[in-house]
């Protein structure tokens, strides 16, 4: 590719092949139904809501400030799972829905990459867990009806 065509890209062309080559497939690839689940409970949730999972950040969502505690502050971990996924042909059986959430030691690194930010030093590493599981099994719908709905209690996608 030439330096005049590199030069000539603009970011709302790459954003249109984004969603046409990666967000408009039939299935959702599992390296992106991840940051999917983030944007939809971000904007679900408002503007106070940012997405912090860049990197190997602990919690991949917050509403509040980072220097404040529970409740000023709420960490939410986003779990998905899919019972439909890129590698079933059509005959397989869906993919069980499964979640590990599990009580962890405070990453090695967090100090020097939050430095002075309010954290456990062994727990959740959250407030909340979000769960979504996406139970679609029609490969022809399977990413024409990823919304969400709570049930139980517990914010299911």
């Amino acid at each position: 590719m030439s330096e005049q065509k590199l030069a000539q890209l603009n970011i709302a062309q790459i954003q249109r092949r984004v969603q046409r080559e990666f967000l408009s497939a039939r299935i959702m690839d599992n390296n992106l139904r991840g940051y999917w689940c983030e944007a939809m409970l971000a904007e679900a949730l408002g503007d106070q809501c940012a997405i912090c999972s860049f990197g190997w950040a602990p919690w991949d969502l917050q509403i509040g400030k980072s220097e404040d505690t529970f409740p000023s502050r709420i960490r939410i971990q986003v779990k998905n799972s899919a019972a439909r996924q890129t590698w079933h042909s059509e005959s397989d059986a869906p993919s069980d829905c499964l979640f590990n959430l599990t009580y962890r030691k405070r990453p090695h690194y967090f100090e020097r990459d939050n430095p002075g930010i309010p954290c456990e030093t062994f727990g959740f590493m959250c407030d909340l867990f979000a769960l979504c599981h996406h139970s679609e099994i029609d490969e022809l719908l399977s990413n024409l009806v990823f919304g969400w709905s709570s049930r139980g209690g517990l914010i299911l996608c």
